[in-house]
């Protein structure tokens, strides 16, 4: 029976027993289900179950030793564990400080399951708050990369039924754990905006959508002059990263949005290669050229790729 089968709504869908021994007519649910799995292996509903292992460290593990927990990034409607033995020395201690990442992993395993699967089945499941916070807690402390994009997801569909409360804490979590995404509902909800153009910066996977997101901002009606004014105080703090990203995109910005200062952002720029590191030095110069380039000698996209083009060309020849 699949988790999401209709099946498992309760009702008048009863398991009658065919054992003698058995109660007949008990009714299995969704409910039944994850609160045994919680009292099997997930620290019990209110977290006096068994002790669970620690957070996996934020030192990077072998690919070897981690199991993904899954390929094709969809929500997870089905819940595979590694059961260990009673033998195993991840349940035979309940004071021990040695446990094994297989029963860290299948509690990471079980906690996304749960919070993937919340928000669908708020009628049939109720789990009281501390059990929630422990969950989101859990997800966000973990380090293992395999996983963050889909415990990253898996936080976000919790979050949209559970709110946690010490909210300052909960973000340095999100922000250790690298959910930039969790962080961009955070921040736009608090209308904290500079923040948020700092996590498009800080997200590898979403850097160059920055100039988008600091666009749309400055040109929102939604937004008030002092909120504006914080967006652009961020824009030209990082406008190295900004840079360093795109050079023409910078200086578009700054001649749209910041009424031309130019002055200002050069200025900025030539103070990186105030560094005395020769490679840092370097790295500055090519960025004052590409903002520089960008804003006397604009390209056109087709330009550029026209460019790419011959380049390729001409390295053939050569070759």
């Amino acid at each position: 029976v699949a988790f999401e089968d209709p099946w498992l709504n309760g009702g008048e869908d009863i398991l009658s027993s065919k054992f003698e021994d058995e109660v007949p007519g008990k009714v299995i649910s969704r409910q039944i289900i994850v609160n045994t799995l919680l009292d099997v292996m997930g620290g019990g509903l209110t977290g006096n179950g068994l002790p669970l292992p620690p957070p996996r460290p934020k030192q990077s593990i072998s690919g070897s030793t981690v199991q993904s927990f899954s390929t094709n990034r969809q929500t997870p409607s089905h819940l595979h564990i590694n059961v260990p033995s009673s033998s195993s020395s991840a349940f035979s201690d309940h004071h021990g400080s040695t446990y094994d990442y297989v029963s860290h992993e299948n509690i990471i395993l079980l906690y996304m399951f749960i919070a993937s699967n919340l928000h669908m089945y708020t009628t049939f499941i109720l789990l009281p708050p501390k059990t929630l916070h422990k969950v989101l807690v859990r997800l966000a402390q973990d380090h293992d990369p395999n996983t963050r994009i889909d415990r990253e997801k898996a936080v976000q569909n919790l979050l949209t039924v559970y709110t946690p409360g010490n909210q300052e804490q909960i973000v340095g979590l999100y922000e250790d754990a690298g959910f930039w995404k969790v962080l961009e509902d955070v921040y736009r909800r608090d209308k904290k905006y500079g923040k948020l153009v700092e996590a498009y910066l800080k997200d590898d996977e979403r850097r160059e959508d920055v100039f988008d997101c600091v666009q749309k901002l400055l040109s929102s009606s939604d937004l008030n002059n002092r909120q504006k004014e914080e967006v652009k105080r961020v824009f030209m703090i990082r406008i190295s990263q900004f840079v360093e990203i795109d050079g023409q995109k910078a200086a578009n910005i700054v001649e749209h949005f910041m009424q031309g200062d130019h002055a200002d952002a050069i200025w900025r720029l030539e103070e990186d290669q105030e560094f005395d590191d020769d490679e840092y030095h370097a790295t500055a110069d090519k960025r004052l050229f590409s903002y520089l380039r960008g804003l006397l000698e604009p390209y056109e996209e087709q330009d550029e790729q026209d460019e790419m083009n011959q380049n390729q060309v001409h390295q053939g020849l050569i070759k």
